[in-house]
């Protein structure tokens, strides 16, 4: 894990490789869609990664999620062992040193997500919100991230995140997560207050 995981270790004409493939990517993309059109790109996983695709697109709009860290935390180590048993018919979760890993390098990833977006923030066209707040209340929460990269919100778009809220308050889940402690992620907790925080007080500058 510690071999792979590490974008920033890999030699640079690897890590040249990846970012012109993705780069391609998106201006196949653009190609078939149109001129206007927003790509949005989701990277979870690397916040490496994330700095050297961001470094070569200097008018990239950021959008940053945090979530709470033990929600996060559950899901996160839910989908690696889903993966893991589909992609390669293997149960993680025999390997006793498995969560240990797993939790240490979601809170690495955590700190750099945080180092990341103070990095950034004054550099670049960002903005940061909390998944409780994007969750609980689509509509502000989108129209807060539209105000903040400057585009406009159509009335039918807005319709669109009504009826997106309606169903998100009648989703049923279906499946349950592990559950795990949040215990080395007290600092992140205090980050995604935050990012709550500033929501609200923009908004009522606003």
């Amino acid at each position: 894990m510690n071999r792979i995981s590490r974008f920033d270790n890999l030699p640079e004409a690897d890590k040249d490789r990846m970012i012109t493939t993705f780069l391609r990517v998106i201006r196949k993309v653009y190609y078939y869609r149109g001129e206007g059109e927003i790509f949005l790109a989701k990277e979870n996983e690397n916040v490496e990664f994330c700095r050297a695709v961001i470094d070569r697109l200097p008018d990239a709009r950021l959008l940053m999620i945090c979530r709470e860290p033990q929600p996060m935390l559950n899901s996160y180590l839910t989908m690696s062992v889903t993966c893991t048993e589909v992609k390669h018919g293997i149960d993680p979760t025999n390997r006793p040193d498995w969560r240990a890993m797993n939790t240490e390098f979601r809170r690495n990833q955590c700190r750099e997500f945080v180092n990341f977006w103070h990095e950034y923030r004054s550099q670049r066209n960002a903005t940061l919100v909390s998944f409780h707040d994007f969750t609980s209340d689509v509509l502000r929460t989108t129209q807060h991230i539209y105000r903040q990269f400057e585009i406009a919100l159509s009335p039918e778009f807005l319709t669109y995140l009504e009826n997106i809220q309606a169903d998100q308050n009648k989703r049923d889940r279906g499946y349950l997560n592990l559950s795990c402690s949040e215990q080395g992620f007290e600092f992140y907790s205090d980050f995604v207050r935050s990012a709550t925080h500033t929501r609200h007080e923009l908004e009522a500058v606003q």
